[in-house]
């Protein structure tokens, strides 16, 4: 079974991470817009008379906030991968931020990075995290003790690797789980 994230979006819909900030709310003018105030909070107005409560606006509405956290992402991510693949002489190719709902990031065999733009929800501790799991992988293609030892030489610190994901897990289900109430309990 495939889990959907998804957000339930109302007109006081607010998200607030390390990263960003996204809130809805209505306008008087004519036309939906988007304000962004330096790249970190957005907010998206929309006319009293638009129906946010449709499946196809909510798909809009999620699609908008998507791509919020795509921008974010592409600014947050790549600079951390190069500063620690740099210190560890890893090479890369290519590094993507796509809408990932199944793992927060991937290795390839030929070095391509792949990254979920989920992670722009997360802190910042555990996106460092992720990059160093995934550049782990450049030497170790599993999740064997061999691969959990590269993670800890990434950190310079035994035994920080597993301690990182059992933080991670937390966090997943933490985060998961407020998707889920919040698309309970929010009445469209």
């Amino acid at each position: 079974m495939r889990i959907v994230l998804q957000f339930k979006v109302t007109p006081t819909f607010h998200i607030e991470s390390d990263y960003f900030t996204f809130n809805v709310d209505f306008t008087d003018r004519p036309d939906n817009y988007m304000r962004c105030k330096s790249k970190l909070h957005y907010t998206y107005f929309i006319t009293r008379d638009f129906d946010y409560r449709t499946d196809l606006n909510q798909l809009f509405l999620n699609m908008l906030i998507i791509e919020v956290m795509r921008e974010r992402a592409k600014v947050e991510i790549p600079p951390l991968v190069q500063k620690v693949a740099t210190e560890f002489n890893i090479p890369l190719k290519r590094i993507s931020i796509k809408d990932i709902h199944s793992r927060w990031g991937s290795f390839s065999s030929i070095g391509n990075l792949n990254f979920s733009v989920w992670l722009m929800l997360i802190p910042p501790h555990l996106v460092d995290y992720v990059v160093r799991h995934e550049l782990a992988h450049f030497y170790e293609f599993n999740h064997s003790p061999r691969f959990w030892a590269e993670v800890d030489k990434l950190y310079g610190e035994s035994g920080k690797g597993r301690a990182m994901e059992r933080q991670m897990k937390a966090c997943s289900r933490e985060l998961f789980r407020r998707l889920a109430e919040e698309r309970r309990s929010t009445t469209l």
